[in-house]
């Protein structure tokens, strides 16, 4: 990735540093497990496949966001079919 598209990898990111400490509604263990994921995408990222990616990092990332809500739902490849 860094040769082909001069892509490097960050141990951290301003932006994620400054969002983090700006939140201040954001509650600590919130903060905790989003610190989490984000070291365990940096550990993990060169290894896993796209299905380690989702379930390992991407579906816990979602569910800290909270995006379910009765008006919004998110699907992941469900089968759809008329009745």
């Amino acid at each position: 990735m860094e040769q082909t598209f001069g892509i490097k990898r960050l141990q951290s990111h301003p932006l994620l540093s400054q969002w983090l400490a700006g939140s201040n509604n954001m509650e600590a263990d919130t903060r905790k497990r989003i610190h989490y994921l984000s070291s365990l995408l940096l550990q993990n990222a060169d290894s896993w496949n796209e299905d380690e990616l989702k379930y390992c990092f991407i579906s816990p990332l979602v569910a800290e966001a909270q995006f379910t809500t009765p008006q919004y739902n998110l699907l992941s490849k469900e089968a759809w079919a008329a009745a």
